[in-house]
């Protein structure tokens, strides 16, 4: 099959951040369950999609992998970064497809360049290649649109 291009355009991405670090788990040789241990990762996720400047999008994520740093033992990530993007026509586009481009295709675009920096970063580790697991960004988003919901002066959900 032949693919339609999308209007959607990515003019760059550039690495802001990128940490790695691996604290060995267990003690001298006990048996590490790898998928176990990996599953068992808290991942912390957030973005930021500016409004375009002329007609590009800055999309800033950001990565967290069994954080914080003092946490769990085994890998440890933390990478940040950015990326251009624009949207041909979209003066013309119904709002519901310019919006699921400028945010919701944009940022899983982020996420896959970050799953792919990682993957390659920890490829040659003790523990093997971490994969970051597919997420609901939908999600995401609902968890973004409630942060924004908080006033400034109330504590957000899950700090004292």
């Amino acid at each position: 099959m032949l693919a339609k291009r999308s209007p959607l355009k990515w003019h760059e991405f550039a690495l802001l951040q990128s940490y790695f670090r691996f604290v060995a788990p267990g003690k001298g040789n006990e048996a590490v369950n790898v998928d176990q241990l990996f599953d068992s990762y808290a991942l912390d996720i957030d973005f930021v999609v500016k409004k375009p400047v002329d007609g590009m999008r800055q999309v800033f994520t950001k990565v967290l992998v069994n954080w914080p740093e003092e946490g769990p033992a085994g890998y440890k990530l933390f990478v940040e970064a950015v990326g251009l993007f624009s949207i041909a026509g979209e003066e013309g586009m119904k709002e519901d497809v310019r919006k699921n481009l400028a945010y919701y295709s944009t940022v899983n675009m982020m996420l896959n360049r970050i799953r792919a920096h990682i993957s390659l970063i920890t490829a040659t580790s003790t523990l093997g290649s971490y994969v970051l697991p597919a997420v609901d960004v939908t999600d995401l988003f609902k968890q973004k649109a409630q942060q924004k919901q908080v006033p400034p002066s109330a504590p957000k959900p899950g700090k004292k």
